[in-house]
């Protein structure tokens, strides 16, 4: 409660009226005539001089009344939350300080921590503080308390995290914080940060609550050019000379120079020097020059791999100001082999010769390519082979080898079948798997078929789920197989006529009157071929990839991960043997030293990585001296770009959203003058003002009405007893 004319309050005394009226006033004789007074008795009479208050509840309400008046003539309002904030001298001071890997350039995280330092210093014995850490995740360091000496140890002990950077999980963090509180001193958020653009995008938004007192200290050297160079990725090139497997090795290095918008590109090259390490060694060493806010491959010579080892590599750069970003780190481990058995039709080497050059330019994995002929299948070509592709030769195949073929996928085998030449080639091996043909489609004479849909989600076809990553539609069919599906199996793509134009199947050995026992392996039905005789698809340019990405499938091949990104969540098969073979686990070192056990003979894990180098993993076993599994990673890869943050679209994405916290700003906003136009208390007080008066005069009617009347004699010469 506020009052705007509080000289008003001296009308008060106006209360001291009523109260000497009533003292002042006697009550009036009534004079009431007897013709005799022979009946009336005597009464004893006493005069006193003293004064006593009679009717005090009239009193009472012509002294409220007053009293009613002199307030509302004094113009009260009421302050709320906002006002009892202004006049409280406590403070709840709430501290987000980035510790995100960009802090480490310079003495940015320094400045930072005597900015927050100093913050916590000026905390009275009434004020409370809260230390909020923050990089891509926020981690409350201590809730409210008045210990500014303890906050401020916790803020030295703060150091540089390999994590890139995010406001909105810290505001929100702090919004918690600030909301719980429930106290009516003030409150403050001071935000101490580089404030890099890309800790925020546009399509955040974190409202602070109302009346909370915003600061921004920004340690970023905005008025200063700041340049880093970073490496920012590798590539991989994989070949192979004889029985030598080589890797051709190409990292990206970055040079970006952080500048307000309205200021020209300027600032010197980078010249440096750029070395590869395999097993912390120096290998190789490349010069690069590169100009402002531009990047560039440096190609490193072929390196051999040796077999069966996993290898350790670095690239390094030269140091500046944020060395975090200097080193890229990765595993290169020998290329799997896939083993792939491929049947052709007798008599005609050239089916088979657009498939054939296709897996011979496989790099990851190299496929180990076997063919032969119908006629010359033999059961015992299926050892060590992963896949088998039969391509337009299944009608002449015995039974004895369908049934091998069989037997195959059901341990697990994949098979790729391709079916021309009519619907006799149906007729055998396809019946094994349910597969059967409506009738064959001839496109010859009208408009060819296209491929109109397939399943981007699908191992085949993920890799052509992205824009201008391939482009199925220019193929031409000309003939293909009308297949009815088998329950159980997918439709991953159609021609554009709705007829399946590649099936996955869940193949089941079918025995006449006798239950399918389910399989473990794949296959995938093609319902035309891989040549040129009923459409154009080899002679695309995404015949390569889609021969690789279905024997990759059907192998059940996964490419392994060379890096991860600090942050990301990895997933690590551990190689273990089978119950009761002796191991006790692993345990999974990280690059600090830290240990941790995996509990575990092997199978699954996943890993967060949280720091950059090299992870292992090693098996707990007294006996065996093993090669440890290694896992390599690097710090975010946004975080190395130091351009600035719009900060007053920064201000205007964290301020009060109106629709929740509007009423109560515009309030806390508003002069004492226009919140008491608003309020109107005074029209209020002298509407109860009015209303005891008329209650006083009905009550003083009243009482004046009901008083007794006093008898007095009077004599013919006007003498009263």
């Amino acid at each position: 409660m506020g009052l705007l004319a509080p000289l008003f309050l001296l009308g008060l005394a106006a209360i001291a009226v009523p109260v000497l009226i009533h003292l002042r006033l006697r009550h009036r004789t009534r004079v009431v005539r007897f013709p005799s007074l022979m009946f009336i008795s005597r009464a004893p009479y006493r005069s006193m001089r003293r004064r006593r208050l009679r009717d005090v509840l009239l009193l009472l309400m012509r002294c409220l009344a007053v009293a009613l008046l002199a307030l509302a003539f004094a113009r009260p309002l009421w302050q709320g939350d906002a006002a009892a904030g202004a006049a409280s001298t406590s403070r709840l001071v709430v501290v987000l300080l980035d510790n995100s890997f960009s802090m480490g350039f310079g003495d940015r995280l320094q400045r930072a921590a005597a900015a927050a330092e100093s913050a916590f210093g000026e905390l009275d014995a009434a004020d409370r503080g809260a230390l909020v850490v923050y990089s891509d995740e926020a981690e409350l360091q201590s809730a409210p308390t008045s210990d500014g000496a303890l906050l401020a140890a916790m803020v030295r002990d703060v150091e540089v995290a390999p994590r890139s950077t995010s406001l909105l999980p810290a505001i929100q963090m702090a919004r918690g914080v600030l909301a719980e509180a429930g106290e009516p001193g003030r409150r403050e958020l001071l935000i101490v940060s580089d404030f890099q653009r890309s800790s925020w995008t546009a399509e955040n938004v974190a409202a602070l609550p109302a009346g909370v007192d915003l600061r921004l200290v920004d340690v970023g050297e905005e008025d200063e050019e700041v340049s880093n160079a970073a490496l920012t990725d590798v590539a991989f090139d994989h070949s192979r000379s004889g029985d030598r497997e080589q890797v051709g090795i190409a990292a990206r290095v970055s040079y970006l120079v952080a500048r307000e918008s309205s200021a020209a590109p300027t600032g010197t090259p980078l010249r440096a020097e750029v070395d590869l390490l395999l097993d912390r060694e120096v290998v190789q060493t490349r010069a690069v020059e590169l100009g402002v806010d531009s990047s560039t491959m440096v190609n490193f010579a072929p390196e051999v791999l040796e077999r069966q080892r996993t290898t350790r590599g670095t690239v390094r750069l030269r140091d500046d100001s944020l060395a975090a970003d200097n080193e890229f780190r990765f595993v290169l481990s020998p290329a799997h082999e896939v083993g792939v058995l491929v049947i052709e039709p007798d008599g005609d080497r050239r089916r088979g010769r657009y498939l054939e050059e296709a897996l011979a330019l496989g790099r990851r994995p190299f496929y180990r390519v076997s063919r032969v002929q119908a006629s010359g299948f033999q059961r015992s070509m299926l050892d060590g082979k992963s896949v088998v592709v039969i391509n337009d030769a299944a009608q002449q195949l015995s039974t004895s080898a369908g049934e091998a073929v069989a037997g195959f996928v059901r341990d697990g085998g994949g098979l790729l079948l391709s079916v021309e030449r009519g619907l006799t080639s149906t007729a055998g091996l396809l019946r094994e798997f349910g597969v059967a043909s409506e009738r064959q489609a001839d496109r010859l004479s009208g408009s060819a078929g296209s491929l109109a849909w397939f399943d981007t989600g699908h191992p085949v076809f993920d890799v052509f789920a992205t824009a201008r990553s391939g482009d199925f539609s220019s193929a031409s069919f000309f003939r293909y197989h009308r297949l009815v599906p088998p329950e159980g199996s997918a439709v991953i793509a159609r021609f554009d006529d709705g007829a399946p134009a590649l099936l996955d199947l869940i193949p089941a050995a079918a025995e006449e009157g006798g239950a399918s026992d389910a399989a473990s392996g794949r296959v995938l039905v093609l319902p035309t071929s891989f040549d040129t005789f009923w459409n154009t698809l080899p002679l695309q340019a995404v015949f390569l990839p889609f021969v690789h990405r279905s024997v990759e499938y059907l192998a059940g091949y996964s490419l392994p991960r060379s890096w991860y990104r600090v942050g990301e969540v990895a997933q690590v098969t551990l190689p273990g043997g089978p119950p009761g073979s002796g191991g006790d686990g692993y345990v999974s070192v990280a690059p600090s030293g830290r240990e941790n056990r995996v509990d575990a003979d092997g199978g699954g894990l996943l890993l967060d990585v949280e720091e950059p180098g090299f992870y292992e993993f090693r098996e707990v076993r007294a006996d065996v001296s093993t090669e440890p599994l290694t896992l390599a990673s690097n710090v975010p890869v946004v975080e190395s770009d130091l351009g600035r943050l719009d900060l007053d679209e920064f201000m205007s994405r964290i301020r009060p959203r109106e629709e929740e916290d509007g009423p109560a700003v515009e309030a806390a906003a508003q002069t004492p003058e226009e919140r008491e136009r608003r309020q109107r208390l005074w029209w209020f007080l002298i509407a109860a003002a009015a209303v005891v008066l008329a209650a006083e005069t009905l009550f003083g009617n009243r009482r004046r009405a009901a008083a007794a009347p006093v008898v007095t004699a009077w004599s013919p010469t006007g003498e009263q007893s």
